[in-house]
């Protein structure tokens, strides 16, 4: 499973800088693009090593829901 990851990601990386090279970005969005990508892979590989590694719903769902209350609110409140 580690080694199809990896290759799914190299591959997702390879895109990724073909297309921001073909594109003439800049090394800052190089940096943001490729930062992003090895902070992903290392978020999956300790699912795949480590079962301890909670998930990060919860903490998305304390983040978000208030703002998703508010939209719903939102959206309720103009029929």
């Amino acid at each position: 499973m580690t080694v199809s990851l990896l290759l799914v990601y190299i591959l997702i990386g390879w895109f990724e800088w073909f297309y921001l090279k073909q594109r003439k970005r800049k090394r800052r969005t190089y940096r943001i693009v490729m930062t992003f990508l090895v902070i992903s892979l290392l978020y999956n590989l300790s699912f795949a090593y480590f079962d301890h590694v909670s998930y990060i719903n919860p903490i998305l769902t304390k983040i978000f829901k208030p703002v998703q209350d508010a939209i719903l609110m939102k959206k309720g409140g103009e029929k």
